[in-house]
């Protein structure tokens, strides 16, 4: 799905699962679980992401496996977004059209240099996204621990 991605894996799902038994445990507290928490991150990091014409933002989405979590975005962009870049020299053709979108025709081979001097700065989105998102994942796993004790008739 994701160039760029976070994974969240419950450890020790086999474990989990062995001591579950029974699939529908599996499928119904322990997904709900998976699917809130990938929601809810999604949300955030698309409240983080920088946006210049939306399409980063856009392609954040979440998919809920068996045991994980995969939240992530297809476009190839967001791991330099995320982290930065190390100084280079892009190509200026390949800045032509931001810097039109910014008030700055002609301006490609300054913002070259610029980037080859200094690269570009981080601007995350993914990482604080899942960390800012901890309490709820928290309160999202008691709920399905609440609802798997149930099950289990301890409550």
């Amino acid at each position: 799905m994701a160039e760029y991605a976070l994974y969240v894996k419950v450890e020790g799902a086999e474990k989990i699962q062995e001591a579950l038994k029974d699939p529908k445990l599996l499928k119904g507290p322990i997904a709900d679980f998976l699917k809130k928490s990938g929601a809810y991150v999604t949300q955030m990091a698309m409240e983080k992401a920088p946006v210049d014409t939306g399409h980063l933002k856009a392609s954040i989405a979440f998919k809920a496996k068996a045991t994980e979590v995969e939240i992530g975005t297809n476009i190839f962009y967001a791991r330099f977004q995320e982290f930065g870049t190390k100084p280079h020299f892009p190509p200026p053709s390949a800045l032509a059209v931001w810097a039109r979108r910014h008030g700055m025709p002609g301006a490609e081979f300054a913002i070259a240099r610029k980037i080859a001097k200094r690269g570009t700065r981080p601007r995350p989105f993914l990482v604080p996204a899942l960390q800012g998102a901890k309490s709820a994942i928290d309160g999202f796993l008691k709920e399905a621990a609440d609802k798997i004790e149930a099950f289990w008739g301890r409550k």
